[in-house]
């Protein structure tokens, strides 16, 4: 199984996260912060070094990341949960 192709997947969108959230269009944001949390990872720790993070999002952050953690975790029992040996 060829896998190159990921990591060549995985460059990119991480690529994107050299540039601030706000560079990118709306659904393009709403992807970068939610399904792929690149934006989200890189632009909230920024803005809260900054001084330019808005208490909202302040606030709504630690609830974005325990969300997406939850969301992981399933994700992630569901697979073992799927999982069969590849020497069996």
């Amino acid at each position: 199984m060829k896998t190159q192709n990921v990591a060549e997947l995985f460059n990119g969108v991480f690529g994107a996260a050299r540039f601030p959230v706000s560079a990118f269009p709306l659904p393009v944001r709403a992807f970068l912060t939610f399904v792929v949390p690149v934006a989200f990872i890189t632009t909230v720790p920024a803005q809260a070094m900054t001084g330019e993070l808005a208490w909202g999002a302040a606030l709504a952050s630690p609830v974005v990341a325990a969300a997406l953690f939850v969301v992981t975790r399933l994700f992630w029992l569901r697979a073992v949960g799927s999982y069969t040996s590849a020497s069996s």
